[in-house]
């Protein structure tokens, strides 16, 4: 049978065909694709953060810190590619930084020793009047260098600490060592002024012991050495009754101690 115009089923449009349905009354035109839902990218931004270098003071009292501290994960990372061992006098030497750094570990910060850095010591006078900073070539531009203490098994070796700045980026660099002549102690570290010489190199304090400015009790007191701990000896008054040590709290590096024996020990004879 015939349907009537009214009786004629209605199909539901199809999904295809409403996301592709084509404006009305308008001929001729394509059909618009219609978005049913648009998927949502979310985006994560990347924040860049730039470190400023260090200046030179804050470089130096870091690689101090490290040295004192026998931190050689710190060490390894502020040093050059290259470093320069020099022995003052005789020779000088480049090496990568991991063979210079174990070498300077195994013979200096070893586990005995007690790195401690004397910040006033006239570098230039240590080394008998050669400007430490040209001992290193044309090439090196060594900025500075910092006398460090209480190296060796024995706590009675030293040396100076170069720090070197890059031309070209400007950054501050742990270039490398110089190393006493004789293995242990700069030449300039003789006895000076009213302190005779002497062949004991080291002491230790049998008790507490005051340092003070002077070969005498009337002296100022700077400091003090612990039970225990020790110093390395610069000559010895006229009367053998005080040492003249290196010390950090005067600026000459030269302090006195009592040689009374029930209060320091005469250790590290040659």
């Amino acid at each position: 049978p015939t349907l009537l115009p009214t009786q004629q089923p209605t199909l539901a449009p199809s999904a295809t065909s409403a996301a592709t349905a084509a404006p009305t009354g308008v001929p001729n035109v394509p059909a618009i694709p219609v978005a049913t839902s648009v998927p949502v990218q979310q985006v994560t931004s990347v924040v860049v953060v730039t470190v400023p270098p260090l200046d030179g003071e804050e470089f130096a009292l870091r690689l101090v810190q490290a040295i004192e501290g026998k931190d050689f994960v710190t060490l390894r990372s502020m040093m050059n590619p290259r470093t320069s061992i020099v022995t003052f006098n005789k020779s000088l030497f480049e090496y990568d930084s991991q063979t210079a750094l174990d070498m300077f570990r195994n013979q200096y910060l070893t586990s005995e020793s007690q790195p401690a850095a004397r910040w006033g010591t006239d570098t230039t006078a240590l080394l008998g009047g050669s400007d430490p900073l040209g001992q290193w070539g044309p090439i090196a531009n060594v900025v500075r260098v910092i006398h460090v203490m209480g190296l060796s098994p024995l706590t009675d070796s030293e040396a100076l600490i170069a720090i070197g700045r890059d031309n070209a980026t400007g950054k501050f660099y742990w270039h490398g060592v110089i190393l006493p002549e004789n293995g242990r102690y700069f030449a300039g570290l003789q006895p000076v002024g009213d302190a005779l010489p002497t062949d004991v190199k080291m002491i230790q304090a049998l008790d507490a012991l005051r340092v003070r400015t002077g070969p005498g009790f009337n002296y100022a007191v700077e400091g003090m050495l612990r039970e225990g701990e020790t110093a390395q000896v610069s000559g010895k008054s006229a009367d053998g009754n005080w040492w003249q040590i290196f010390c950090v709290q005067d600026a000459s590096g030269r302090c006195w101690v009592s040689a009374d024996p029930t209060l320091s020990l005469p250790i590290g004879l040659p």
